[in-house]
């Protein structure tokens, strides 16, 4: 069974769901937020050391900044670029309930440098 760690960005405070942004930025926070990530998760991981997955469960920990804080639906919603990118780094093969069997979600203390942190277990 494999597991993996991931530190990933904190979603941008342009997706969180009680801003009335308009669309064209969030859309825009949405590809940079996804691209970032996926970069992220290239240098963590290699670009030759990937693991498409078929069956895992997620972990997903937020760490806001300092002073910030969101609903926990909400940035589950402004996550979504992340698993975007687990599935744009093939880490995972689709971001679909048949793939994603399990989700678990955890809001950690509030820290310096926000990043949200992805176990992901096969299962």
């Amino acid at each position: 069974m494999k597991k993996l760690k991931l530190i990933l960005p904190y979603p941008p405070s342009e997706l969180l769901l009680n801003r009335h942004t308009h669309w064209a930025v969030k859309a825009k926070a949405a590809r940079e937020a996804r691209r970032t990530a996926f970069y992220a998760i290239l240098e963590q991981r290699g670009p030759k050391d990937r693991h498409c997955l078929n069956s895992v469960a997620l972990n997903i920990t937020w760490y806001p900044g300092k002073g910030r804080v969101a609903d926990t639906d909400s940035l589950l919603a402004c996550s979504k670029p992340l698993l975007d990118s687990l599935v744009d780094a093939q880490i995972i093969a689709d971001d679909s309930p048949k793939v994603i069997k399990v989700v678990s979600l955890h809001m950690g203390k509030p820290v310096q440098e926000p990043r949200t942190e992805i176990i992901i277990r096969e299962v």
